[in-house]
């Protein structure tokens, strides 16, 4: 299991870069995918599915703390949603529990 909880000063100006646009955009990035997993996954768009999980691959690998910080952002999110779009009669007895 590797992590990259340190951002090492030793890296090289493009390996920087790279963090800085790969922090910034894949967030958004995900979101997008998610959002249009149904289309992803008609066979005309098999070779950009693909793609997209060979992408998500090496920012799970390269990238380790953005990849767990957006899978975490997903999840707080998925709940909030879950949580927002219970009936009010649900929330009542969950609350009562």
């Amino acid at each position: 299991f590797g992590n990259n909880f340190a951002t090492g000063d030793n890296k090289s100006l493009a390996q920087n870069m790279e963090a800085v646009v790969v922090g910034c955009m894949f967030k958004s990035l995900i979101t997008r995918c998610a959002s249009t997993t149904h289309e992803l996954h008609s066979p005309e768009n098999l070779g950009l599915y693909c793609d997209i999980r060979q992408l998500v691959q090496f920012i799970k690998e390269a990238h380790g703390n953005v990849f767990r910080r957006v899978a975490l952002s997903a999840l707080l999110d998925s709940a909030e949603k879950v949580t927002t779009t219970k009936k009010p009669d649900e929330r009542d007895e969950n609350k009562q529990l």
